[in-house]
């Protein structure tokens, strides 16, 4: 079983590479990304699709039967997802389906509906954990109240008070946070932009432009060491601010712990423990200038003194298309068929709890 450590390391840098696709010196590339970023997020609307697929083959610790259920739940687990989304008139479908193949196989879907602020999730039926049948099928109604509620509750048992909204200074810190970004990775030949013909993998018909940012496991040690010891205390430093402290809530000891943990990061460790074998972002462009394609493939062995080698896959693609054109009607629950959070919260603890 990997020790945590070596997964806090791969979820940093596999995490942050993903981020880090569009900054590079590349200025066609970079300014190509950006624009169909921003026409992206400024469509009306749009049908999205994708996947989530994430393959492991490690050798769970002897005797330790937990750990290897874990493990096979995770060596062939697959997610998918699809709807649309509706920018004026503030609403958006939903559907996730998650699929564990092997001996604990289990398959999951779970529509999601966004009506202006309200939520609807209808809850699953699942096989190894049997619900109530009045909540079973039924759609869980989630408001604005419920949101700001849940919120607060999590503020508060992790000893931080709740954010404040401000959108003025939310824009302002979106805005150092690219500074931030762009003075790390100004500089960066990995980023470039091909046509659709000499891309590394195949991409959907609508893209015309292909952006690429390639990783190798030479210059892996190199981008991770510039992520933890340049970008990282960077963004702490603007979170520490104090004009942002009450929007983000997060309390300045906590950014304080968080860059010690990074002290002692060093590549060579880093070497030892992880090998990557292939590490790709693609992004595609359609003719119009929207970024409608988006496809993520991180291929790496880890290294265990103890459980010696594990090899994992994560592939990651999304595909927006009818851009400005989606016609689909989002449907809304009805009455009968939704139940609010709080009755949802009653049944569930009147079924799970112990006489």
């Amino acid at each position: 079983m990997i020790k945590f450590k070596k997964w806090t390391l791969i979820g940093i840098a596999f995490v942050l590479m993903l981020s880090l696709s569009a900054c590079g010196q590349n200025k066609s590339a970079y300014e190509s990304l950006k624009q169909g970023t921003a026409k992206l997020g400024q469509a009306d609307s749009f049908d999205y699709s994708g996947t989530l697929a994430f393959k492991m083959d490690a050798k769970p610790a002897a005797g330790n039967a937990e750990e290897a259920q874990v493990e096979q739940m995770l060596s062939n687990l697959e997610l998918k997802f699809s709807g649309a989304s509706f920018k004026k008139a503030k609403q958006a479908t939903f559907n996730l389906e998650l699929a564990l193949k092997g001996d604990a196989s289990l398959s999951l879907n779970v529509p999601i509906v966004v009506d202006q602020e309200d939520i609807y999730v209808k809850v699953p039926s699942i096989p190894m954990l049997p619900l109530p049948e009045t909540v079973t099928g039924k759609y869980v109604h989630i408001t604005k109240a419920d949101l700001e509620k849940l919120s607060e509750q999590a503020a508060q048992e992790n000893a931080q008070k709740q954010p404040k909204a401000d959108p003025a200074k939310e824009k302002q810190l979106n805005k150092e946070l690219e500074a931030v970004i762009a003075k790390q990775f100004k500089q960066d030949d990995n980023l470039i932009k091909v046509s659709v013909k000499k891309s590394s993998a195949e991409v959907p018909a609508p893209v015309k432009q292909v952006v690429e940012y390639s990783i190798t496991n030479d210059n892996f040690p190199t981008l991770v060491e510039k992520i933890v010891k340049g970008l990282i205390p960077d963004i702490l430093t603007v979170l520490s601010k104090p004009e942002y402290k009450e929007l983000t809530g997060i309390p300045t000891d906590a950014l304080k712990d968080y860059q010690k943990s990074l002290d002692s990061f060093t590549t060579e460790e880093l070497k030892k423990q992880l090998t990557v074998n292939k590490a790709i972002s693609q992004f595609g462009i359609d003719g119009s200038g929207y970024l409608s394609y988006l496809r993520d493939k991180f291929d790496f062995t880890a290294n265990d003194e103890t459980s010696g080698k594990t090899n994992a896959a994560i592939d990651f693609t999304f595909n927006a298309t009818d851009i400005n054109k989606a016609k689909g009607q989002v449907a809304i629950p009805k009455a009968d068929e939704t139940i609010s959070l709080a009755q949802l919260q009653e049944q569930l603890g009147a079924a799970f709890s112990t006489p």
